[in-house]
């Protein structure tokens, strides 16, 4: 989990132009927090809880830039 999401973040934000180093930042928080989430989600749940909180992260992380 930690490594896909890491991929598929870190490329769409390199997509979206957005500059490598924050783009990698970013991919490394929200895999973390992802992986965490899904690890302690009950069965079942975390295919709404892991897209959820990592669009949430994603946000506040890119509010802060």
């Amino acid at each position: 989990m930690f490594v896909f999401s890491l991929l598929a973040v870190f490329l769409t934000l390199l997509f979206f132009s957005q500059p490598l180093a924050a783009s990698f930042v970013f991919a490394l928080v929200v895999a973390l927090i992802a992986s965490i989430v899904e690890a302690c989600s009950p069965f079942g749940i975390d295919n709404l809880t892991v897209p959820l909180s990592s669009a949430i992260v994603l946000v506040a992380l890119r509010s802060l830039t």
